[in-house]
């Protein structure tokens, strides 16, 4: 009887108690694998876009001044006025028997990224080696030109239609070839050194090299 009742009591002892029963963490439910790798993730949003920079403007204004270096002159067709008056004689010019000076006003439009159409107003003024009685104000041009543009790089070629030459009302026809690289100045312009050469054929043959320096606005 004693053996029992000690047996019982051991029995009490082992069993754990409802307090213990209740202090234990609840367990936890264990997540197949499969079913992780199953689960639907969430996309990363996007990167910003980044902020494009404004499209330049597809007018442009210039204005250039310049200065002949070096001409030649070729002879001079018959009764081609104002050549007595300036001593327009055959042969090489340089500035130091004739300053001559070379200004330009003329404005464009892109017609593509790369591609400008350009009108353009030249006056030639000559300064020294000619007579006091002599007008100055020795040509008047006006030159379409094509001009195709790659970020600071330019070059162009159009006709070179001439109303006064030579320092008289005389009609002259050439062409007028130009290159140059311009640099960025901010808001819109541009500073340019270009070298143009113009070359006349119908009155006279003359070929001319003179560098400038251009501004230019885009907008």
């Amino acid at each position: 009887m004693k053996a029992r009742l000690a047996f019982l009591g051991l029995a009490v002892a082992l069993l754990p108690s409802p307090r213990a029963r209740a202090d234990e963490p609840p367990a936890t439910a264990q997540v197949p694998a499969a079913a992780l790798s199953a689960a639907p993730t969430v996309p990363d949003a996007p990167p910003a876009a980044a902020a494009t920079p404004p499209r330049p403007g597809r007018y442009f204004f210039h204005a250039s001044f310049g200065v002949n270096v070096y001409s030649f002159l070729g002879a001079t067709g018959n009764g081609l006025k104002g050549n007595a008056q300036l001593n327009v004689l055959p042969g090489d010019t340089t500035p130091d028997r004739r300053m001559t000076f070379a200004e330009q006003i003329g404005v464009g439009y892109f017609v593509h990224e790369h591609i400008r159409l350009t009108l353009t107003a030249m006056f030639i003024e000559t300064a020294t080696g000619v007579p006091d009685t002599a007008s100055k104000f020795t040509m008047l041009s006006f030159i379409p030109w094509v001009a195709y543009v790659n970020g600071g790089f330019f070059a162009g070629l159009g006709p070179l239609l001439t109303a006064r030459a030579y320092g008289d009302w005389n009609f002259e026809l050439g062409l007028f070839p130009v290159a140059g690289y311009g640099f960025q100045l901010g808001g819109g312009f541009t500073l340019a050194l270009a070298v143009q050469a113009p070359v006349t054929f119908l009155q006279r043959v003359t070929v001319a090299v003179t560098p400038a320096l251009v501004l230019g606005y885009r907008f």
